[in-house]
């Protein structure tokens, strides 16, 4: 699942579209007494994917269950990491930051360019683009 969203980014920035998704991203049960949504109503928001080719933004949902429970998206059966509501990460770039973040115990500094350097190596950033150090 991970490699669709880059796969996404990849094809959206190649064909130079919007680097968006507009599908609604949202959770099919309730995560606390399992009801099923069954097309109940979602209140959407962007939110920006992180991925290990780049950014995108997508669209997040919510819901509330008949037992009064409002249901977030968490992102799990995704391959995502949701937290908070408005950033979302893909697991595999989520590992690479906090591996980093262990990992190099030097300086965060350090860390940071290290990330950087394995998101242009990787083709996060598109020739030309503008990419931050930190």
């Amino acid at each position: 699942m991970c490699d669709s969203y880059s796969a996404a980014l990849d094809a959206l920035r190649d064909s130079n579209k919007v680097r968006e998704l507009t599908l609604v991203h949202a959770e099919e049960s309730c995560l606390k007494c399992g009801e099923e949504r069954n097309g109940k109503q979602l209140t959407a928001w962007a939110a920006l994917l992180f991925t290990m080719r780049g950014r995108m933004q997508i669209n997040l949902g919510v819901w509330m269950c008949i037992k009064g429970h409002v249901v977030h998206y968490d992102g799990a059966e995704d391959g995502l990491f949701a937290s908070p509501p408005e950033t979302v990460y893909v697991r595999v770039f989520l590992d690479a930051v906090l591996g980093i973040c262990v990992i190099g115990r030097s300086t965060m500094a350090a860390a940071a360019e290290y990330l950087t350097s394995l998101l242009r190596n990787t083709g996060a950033y598109a020739e030309g683009e503008f990419g931050q150090a930190r």
